[in-house]
């Protein structure tokens, strides 16, 4: 039990470290150029390659587990077969989506940025033109990830990101003082430095890598079958944001910049609570499912999801409650405004809605995608982009960025309830739903009054001229009373153990 929570806490202390040094990158683009072309040129070069290929590494860490753990059974020798041939046949369909960039940039990238003046496009595509080559490293990173992890070796690839985001903030630095295209070229030597280290790791645990294009091997087969849902999946949620994006450009110059800079919050919180558990416990519900033991399966999935509820319903009312403090303290210095404030703040705001449901519908995406029935997020994702951009279309018209914000928050709220439907037919037995609703409605009355009380102590300004220690000072009272008051709600400690 004692590794096991080591286990989580080093994803967790990983995934914080990796994500404040991302948070720490876009703080420096901000200070450096604001909110503004340039910056929305850096930000839609370097997501273009991720939505290109994105669903390809997305499917690799939701499907590669499962058919890894089904190849062990076999034999090492079917693993190392399986894992020669999926690196393979990766970087073949890689370069193929590639090549097809470089047939119609111009095409690919006008996608994204309707509302873009010619010069702007140009930069965009220019910088495109680099960041492209991230690709290859993205998928093989995912590759690594996913070996290591089912190992139970989580320390590199948790830790990994630190490397990423030196390297891109050195960029953005040097970009300010000499050329903006220098940071396209850092961010791609960033994945590069970060897929080696990740090797290295990987081949100490025994990997080795001999390209095998045997397209009649049966693993490959049942990863295909696996991932098709997963790349549909996540293709849907790449389409989405590139709807978001392309929306909110044609409203005018650093929007894109400003709900980028406060999504990240968001990100941040999801990315080390609920993404740290489910890296956690994937590898484990996948073992448990291949020796058919439901009981220990049912378990961890019960508790993360708890663990999850109680850990983000807080974080979202802090988010809410102390948004304008939080951006300045972050982003407010440099070319950032006072329009990018406006706009950071109120994003912030408005995204931090769907903070909780994201991290529900984390947990539960990879519970089904380690019981092998990963079309079940696959069509749930399809019905709330459906809804998104039906909503984004009629909501921009009447509330502009806002309304881009507002669409991805009800339709992710719908999401989680389809797929908590899901559950239910499932065969997840009903008391573990009244456990999950005792559970969030004991985090919110906490968080509701542990709020109100930690809002009156920054109110107070007790540290003259600081807005940063009296956060912190009112963050610590809030925290405290929010976990005083779940004993005192008769929170067990055995329903949060992973």
């Amino acid at each position: 039990m004692k590794k096991i929570r080591l286990s989580v806490l080093t994803i967790m202390i990983g995934t914080f470290l990796s994500k404040v040094l991302g948070l720490l990158r876009d703080v420096i683009l901000a200070a450096n150029f604001g909110a503004n072309t340039v910056s929305d040129a850096y930000l839609i070069s370097t997501t273009i390659p991720s939505l290109i290929v994105g669903a390809i590494a997305t499917a690799i860490l939701s499907t590669y587990i499962p058919v890894l753990n089904s190849a062990l059974k076999e034999n090492e020798e079917a693993a190392e077969q399986f894992n020669n041939t999926a690196i393979s046949f990766s970087l073949i369909i890689v370069t193929m989506l590639v090549l097809i960039f470089f047939m119609v940039p111009d095409f690919i990238v006008s996608l994204f940025v309707i509302g873009f003046s010619d010069s702007s496009l140009d930069l965009v595509v220019n910088m495109t033109k680099i960041t492209i080559f991230m690709s290859y490293f993205l998928v093989l990173i995912s590759i690594f990830s996913s070996y290591l992890q089912n190992q139970n070796l989580f320390k590199a690839t948790s830790f990994n990101g630190l490397i990423f985001n030196s390297i891109s903030i050195l960029g953005i630095l040097l970009s300010a003082r000499y050329n903006a295209i220098i940071m396209a070229y850092t961010f791609v030597i960033g994945y590069i430095i970060a897929t080696i280290h990740l090797f290295y790791q990987a081949y100490k645990c025994g990997l080795r890598i001999k390209l095998n294009f045997d397209y009649k091997n049966k693993y490959i087969k049942k990863l295909l079958i696996l991932t098709l849902p997963v790349i549909l999946n996540s293709v849907v949620w790449d389409v989405n944001v590139m709807i978001d994006k392309t929306l909110t450009s044609t409203i005018g110059a650093g929007y894109v910049s400003g709900l980028n800079y406060s999504f990240k919050i968001i990100n941040v919180a999801t990315d080390i609570i609920a993404v740290s558990i489910a890296t956690f416990i994937f590898p484990k519900i996948s073992k448990f499912f291949q020796l058919n033991d439901s009981e220990k399966l049912l378990k961890i999935f019960k508790n993360s999801m708890n663990l999850v509820i109680l850990l983000l319903i807080p974080i979202a009312f802090a988010i809410f409650e102390f948004a304008e403090p939080i951006v300045k303290i972050l982003f407010m210095r440099g070319n950032f405004n006072e329009f990018a404030l406006n706009i950071t703040t109120n994003s912030l705001k408005l995204y931090v809605i769907l903070l909780p449901c994201t991290g529900i519908n984390i947990i539960i995406y990879k519970y089904f995608n380690a019981i092998e029935l990963n079309n079940i997020p696959a069509k749930n994702a399809l019905v709330s982009v459906i809804f998104n951009i039906i909503l984004n279309l009629i909501f921009i018209k009447y509330f502009g960025y806002k309304g881009v914000i507002m669409a991805t928050v009800i339709s992710t709220w719908i999401a989680s309830l389809m797929i908590m439907y899901k559950l239910k037919i499932n065969k997840i037995p009903r008391e573990v739903f009244f456990m999950w609703i005792k559970t969030l409605s004991k985090s919110l009355i906490a968080s509701f009054i542990s709020i109100n009380i930690g809002s009156f102590i920054f109110n107070c300004n007790f540290i003259v001229n600081s807005m940063f220690f009296n956060l912190l000072l009112s963050g610590i009272i809030f925290l405290v009373i929010y976990l005083c008051l779940l004993i005192l709600l008769g929170l067990k400690i055995n329903d949060v153990l992973i």
